[in-house]
């Protein structure tokens, strides 16, 4: 076996890496200030963050890499079992995509207002904060395509248990409403379970299913 398909077939694994990073990134993220917050105080929250913020965005675009390496794997799976009419394959990654670019512009969002913060532009920071603590929107939204159709063309290939197909839909809908706090905390949870899965399940084929 080549470096190559070796790399190639730890790509489901890609989906812990991505967790991983993220939970770095929100821990040095801190939390979000309240939206009544005097322009004084967030001033002084984004100059405190300015000596984090480059590895804040490092670690962001490695988890960006890392998401697109699971929902790309994901697709394989999902894509190998269904019919040749099937899309849920696609719409799961495409959804993986827009959450993707969600995380990407709150990683910009949030280097631009530290930015601000350090150079003590209190006129710059503020509207610079209201827009990285709506930056949820497309990620939630991109999360809850990609968990949808995830369960239903899980459920119709077999691709994925019956049990992981059900929380895959339950998740993808409580993003949409406001038990979304709740389905984020429990994603993590479904992406690494579904990590481990997708890469046994590789490994008894012996076939990389991203391929």
């Amino acid at each position: 076996m080549t470096t190559s398909s070796k790399i190639i077939r730890l790509a489901p694994l890609s989906g812990i890496a991505f967790v991983a990073l993220m939970v770095s990134v929100i821990a040095f993220e801190g939390e979000e200030l309240d939206s009544s917050a005097a322009p004084a105080e967030v001033l002084a929250s984004w100059s405190d963050r300015a000596d984090t913020r480059l590895l804040v965005a490092s670690l962001s675009a490695a988890a960006l890499l890392f998401l697109l390496i699971f929902a790309a794997s994901l697709r394989g799976a999902l894509r190998s079992r269904e019919p040749a009419e099937a899309s849920a394959s696609v719409v799961s990654f495409a959804g993986a995509v827009v959450a993707a670019c969600g995380l990407s512009l709150s990683a910009c969002l949030t280097l631009a207002a530290s930015r601000a913060g350090d150079a003590e532009s209190a006129e710059a920071v503020v509207p610079l904060d209201h827009l990285a603590q709506s930056a949820w929107l497309p990620i939630t939204a991109g999360f809850a395509v990609m968990l949808l159709a995830a369960g239903v063309g899980g459920l119709r290939s077999g691709t994925l248990p019956k049990t992981m197909c059900w929380v895959a839909m339950i998740l993808g809908a409580a993003f949409l409403t406001p038990a979304g706090i709740v389905a984020f905390l429990l994603l993590p949870v479904w992406i690494v379970v579904a990590s481990v899965m997708l890469y046994r399940a590789q490994s008894r084929q012996g076939t990389p299913i991203a391929a």
